[in-house]
């Protein structure tokens, strides 16, 4: 749009140009013609400096246009190769931006049912049982479910599998995978770092907790008042008793000897 402008402006200076010359031109001949008559010699030196100074004026009009031509050749040509419609045919109504601003919405919703399906596809093939078995196709798979679908083309262009992806660093993540979105980086490695395989430390914290829980459940068991007692609070509307048996563990469905429940017995 520029080039075009001043393509423009260049014509309309060269058209005001060869006015104004035209204008000087007949009044230096109209000067010639008055001195022919006392000096006819210096009226045809004029006549020739007449002719010289036609000839430049010409000069400078065919170049003028000419390079107005040219510019206007190129503005177009740059308009063509940016795919940007002639202004002379741009005529953008309040319907035209609607119907843009409702395309582009569309795409963006295509783009997230796309993703999503891709994301539920992928939940349902099932990944080795270890990461470190996953090939590089299941690591696409993977960034589906975390939504990280826009990153696939560089994870399958480095070649990351299993293996691979269980040694990358947050720096290996950002300047040469692309992933430029700190909280992109941090989700990726805490979904990375829940399905590592545990430690001989981490087995042994592990082996801890899981006795510790087993105690307290037998330790609860054995506090735990039996059927009986439980079913007869309820049948004599020991309330506050009936409640603490409650809270510790007993079973609100548990049936007795004859197949009443406790809301059976309390009715």
């Amino acid at each position: 749009a520029t080039s075009a402008a001043a393509a423009t402006a260049t014509a309309l200076r060269a058209k005001q140009h060869e006015k104004r010359a035209a204008t000087m031109f007949s009044q230096t001949e109209e000067l010639m013609k008055f001195q022919f008559m006392s000096m006819s010699l210096s009226y045809f030196s004029s006549l020739n400096m007449l002719k010289q100074l036609r000839e430049i004026n010409a000069d400078t009009t065919t170049a003028a246009v000419a390079s107005s031509a040219d510019a206007a050749a190129a503005a177009a040509a740059a308009a063509t190769a940016a795919n940007v419609p002639s202004i002379k045919y741009l005529k953008l109504g309040a319907e035209d931006v609607m119907a843009a601003s409702l395309k582009k919405k569309q795409n963006e919703l295509d783009a997230a049912r796309i993703a999503q399906d891709d994301a539920k596809r992928s939940m349902s093939e099932p990944f080795p049982s270890e990461m470190r078995l996953w090939s590089v196709a299941d690591v696409g798979r993977w960034l589906d479910t975390l939504s990280l679908s826009q990153y696939k083309q560089a994870f399958l262009e480095a070649s990351v599998d299993g293996e691979f992806l269980l040694e990358l660093r947050d720096e290996d993540l950002v300047q040469v995978l692309g992933m430029e979105h700190k909280l992109h980086v941090r989700k990726l490695l805490l979904a990375r770092d829940k399905l590592k395989p545990l430690t001989e430390a981490d087995l042994v914290k592990k082996a801890a907790v899981l006795r510790e829980e087993a105690a307290n459940g037998t330790r609860n068991n054995a506090n735990a008042p039996t059927t009986s007692v439980v079913f007869s609070q309820a049948r004599n509307g020991r309330l506050n008793r009936l409640e603490d048996s409650l809270n510790q563990g007993f079973p609100v469905d548990k049936e007795d000897e004859k197949g009443n429940t406790l809301f059976c017995v309390s009715a």
